[in-house]
């Protein structure tokens, strides 16, 4: 007799999605529809609410996280949208060789959605869990991962119900560190030399050492038309490797480098409401060299992307670095127009009290990565021990 999976080897995205019949794959010509829906449901915390602006085009951002995706839309009894779901699949770095890895994301659901397609949303995501090695676009990710904020106590209960199929299991913590400002007269001198337009070539290899260290590095490679440096050239506005910052040690060899981006062409964080605490710091901001905020008004963040260090550096050293690597964003008013200067600190041990040691004013926001694996798969497919760190740009998630 045949096995299920051979069964099943030929079946598309598409095809094993039919048998729901409130959802289905969205296509660019939704994309208007999409903005819609996305406008009217603000995300909430106790600080602020905040609602994304994609427009004018919702799947910009989504070409901009990796080599494929697809957007699976939760219908109404009247077909209108009442529900999204976003998968990426990107090439990594897995275990030093070429692999694949799959990000969900972007789930936003109406407080009104049809409870059909609520019920098939959480029954279809699981059995394709399932079964995605029989699915022709995803035979060939060695995992799915997601990011849960730690204080979305709510999505955490619920995603880690030990009554589900479907296991959420901590990959790693991660840490966003958000600088509003610095003291203006500080004049505390950094350890390191920044330097910028570095050999293609040589950021190249660089990226490539440091990426393949990681666990999901992002997949830089010189040998490779599938790296990320020539994809990001192609998908990301204003994207180019001369925009890299570098530190070199005393023979001239790269130790660390990032590139401060932006997303805003791809997604804007409006400002739907604050609360008090942040009422009173939007009028202190100006203070402290920052750009103040407002409600009803995009909120614009500046991201140092690839934050990569050579392996040996300590702690400290990271440390020293990148705030070698703010003060000449400051110094070269990279940061202008933006509200913020955000990045992954990766739970840096001497993070935190450098910054405070330099004048600057920030606020972390703690999360954790969690893979996605469902009861059956025991140890069938890869899984991910807990590690000290993972890939994860804040810009593209």
């Amino acid at each position: 007799m045949e096995s299920t999976e051979n069964v099943l080897a030929s079946m598309t995205l598409e095809e094993h999605l039919s048998s729901y019949k409130n959802l289905a794959l969205a296509q660019t010509s939704d994309n208007e529809e999409i903005l819609h829906f996305l406008k009217n449901i603000p995300m909430e915390s106790a600080a602020v609410s905040l609602k994304y602006d994609r427009a004018p085009d919702f799947f910009a951002l989504l070409k901009a996280q990796g080599h494929r995706f697809f957007v699976i839309k939760f219908l109404n009894k009247d077909k209108s949208i009442g529900g999204i779901g976003v998968i990426t699949i990107r090439y990594a770095w897995v275990n030093g060789r070429q692999g694949q890895v799959a990000y969900t994301s972007d789930l936003r659901v109406s407080p009104t959605l049809y409870n059909r397609a609520r019920l098939d949303w959480r029954n279809y995501y699981t059995d394709m869990i399932r079964v995605f090695k029989s699915i022709d676009e995803l035979a060939d990710v060695d995992y799915f991962h997601t990011a849960i904020l730690d204080d979305n106590e709510q999505a955490i209960r619920a995603l880690c119900n030990p009554k589900s199929k479907l296991k959420y299991e901590k990959i790693c913590p991660y840490r966003s560190v958000s600088l509003y400002g610095r003291l203006p007269f500080n004049s505390l001198k950094t350890n390191y030399t920044v330097s910028s337009t570095p050999k293609v070539s040589e950021l190249e290899s660089f990226l490539e050492q440091t990426n393949k260290q990681i666990t999901g590095g992002q997949f830089y490679a010189q040998d490779s038309d599938l790296s990320e440096l020539k994809r990001r050239s192609h998908n990301l506005p204003d994207y180019a490797p001369q925009k890299y910052l570098v530190i070199r040690d005393s023979n001239g060899k790269i130790i660390a480098c990032t590139i401060p981006t932006s997303n805003q062409n791809m997604r804007r964080i409006v400002i739907h409401k604050m609360n008090f605490r942040y009422k009173v710091l939007t009028c202190l901001t100006p203070l402290i060299r920052g750009k103040r905020l407002k409600t009803g008004q995009g909120l614009k963040i500046l991201y140092l992307s690839d934050l990569c260090f050579l392996e040996t550096l300590n702690d400290q050293e990271k440390s020293n670095i990148v705030t070698s690597f703010i003060k000449y964003i400051y110094k070269n008013k990279l940061n202008e127009t933006y509200h913020l200067i955000t990045f992954n600190d990766q739970y840096n041990s001497k993070m935190l009290s450098t910054l405070r040691k330099h004048g600057h004013f920030f606020e972390t926001k703690k999360g954790t990565l969690f893979q996605v694996r469902h009861i059956d798969h025991d140890e069938k497919y890869l899984k991910i021990d807990q590690c000290n760190n993972m890939s994860f740009e804040l810009a593209l998630s």
